[in-house]
């Protein structure tokens, strides 16, 4: 283990032209700088089938036009055409203007490599702040952050040492191990794991939506190394001692809630209860899983 982690610590010596790039000192498990970039013959299948992608025929569901029950036909022609077109080189070329990184993390019995963006300050009192993703979302919905943070700080007085991780089974991070059941208690242990191991976990912000604030949440009742959490999606039982008096803007907001949970919810009871049978159907194309 030392050999490696003395390799990636020489290799990333080597990297002086990357700004932000440089790890904390003591990193303890193995990194490797990562480029995104995806062979041409992968790139290839994925336009074929993208381009090869039947839709459906017009139904008077999919042809209302306010999605109420679903997406549009209209709108999926739409998307195959830009998709189609789509210069998937400009996305890589975006992506690698930042540091980027794979850590390999063991973690019950089962090896895996985490993608994270990471901007590494080499000012002193930099505080280590997490900004975990959602599903459909990914790292790439804080990437404007991350230009926000480079814009108004340099290396040297950058408050933060801001990490993107790809949750585990995102993106560009492996997936989880298929002899085991998988929790979001799991992926918040790897993610605390990583932490740990660019010797940043043992006092750190959070900011995460949508799975990220459940991941974000576990973080925060399972470690005293959070410090603060921000959710966008901040979801929490009631109360049984709740005060029932409302004010007229709570009331709407808490109607708002309860249409979306009875008609808003759809996608999450089938990918919790049958999550087998929609993976394999959401991997039989790309257009169904944009449509998805």
């Amino acid at each position: 283990m030392s050999s490696i982690i003395d390799g990636c610590k020489e290799h990333f010596k080597t990297q002086a032209d990357m700004q932000y790039g440089v790890l904390p000192h003591g990193t303890t498990v193995p990194v490797s700088r990562f480029k995104a970039s995806m062979s041409p013959e992968a790139l290839e299948e994925l336009h074929l089938l993208v381009r090869s992608a039947k839709i459906a025929p017009v139904t008077y569901e999919n042809d209302l036009g306010d999605e109420k029950f679903g997406i549009s036909r209209s709108f999926l022609v739409q998307a195959k055409a830009a998709w189609a077109e789509y210069d998937w080189r400009k996305s890589e070329e975006y992506i690698n203007k930042y540091p980027n990184f794979k850590a390999s993390l063991a973690y019950e019995n089962h090896d895996y490599d985490v993608h994270f963006v990471g901007l590494f300050s080499k000012n002193q009192n930099a505080r280590p702040l997490l900004l975990l993703h959602g599903w459909p979302g990914s790292f790439l919905e804080f990437l404007p952050i991350a230009d926000l943070f480079k814009r108004q700080y340099s290396e040297e007085n950058l408050p933060y040492h801001i990490i993107i991780p790809s949750l585990p089974g995102y993106a560009f991070s492996s997936g989880p191990a298929v002899t085991t059941d998988f929790s979001l208690d799991d992926v918040s242990k790897i993610i605390h794991s990583l932490m740990d191991g660019l010797k940043l976990g043992t006092s750190y912000l959070i900011h995460a939506g949508d799975v990220g604030s459940q991941v974000a949440l576990r973080l925060a009742n399972s470690s005293s190394a959070v410090k603060a959490v921000h959710l966008t999606n901040g979801i929490s039982s009631k109360p049984d001692d709740a005060d029932e008096t409302y004010t007229q803007q709570e009331v709407e907001g808490l109607q708002r809630v309860a249409e979306f949970s009875r008609s808003g919810t759809g996608y999450a009871i089938e990918q919790s209860t049958k999550p087998a049978t929609i993976g394999l159907v959401l991997a039989t194309n790309p257009l169904a899983l944009l449509a998805w």
